[in-house]
């Protein structure tokens, strides 16, 4: 049953990973589909924080929960 719990929990553990990541290093694919421009140094450090810290912060306590 833990092995169970621990493959379902990979999913996410990868979708977050991926997002965390495309988020801190190309900003701008990430709110480019719903029309939004990161022009500016902030919009790009807002982008980073946000989708980057939120996506790697998620997998940091996927993880834990795992091990």
């Amino acid at each position: 049953m833990k092995l169970l719990a621990d493959l379902l929990t990979a999913g996410p553990m990868l979708f977050f990973a991926g997002m965390g990541a495309l988020a801190v290093a190309r900003p701008e694919r990430v709110v480019d589909r719903f029309g939004i421009g990161v022009d500016t140094v902030a919009g790009r450090a807002e982008v980073r924080s946000v989708y980057g810290g939120f996506g790697l912060a998620d997998v940091g306590l996927l993880a834990w929960a795992v091990f």
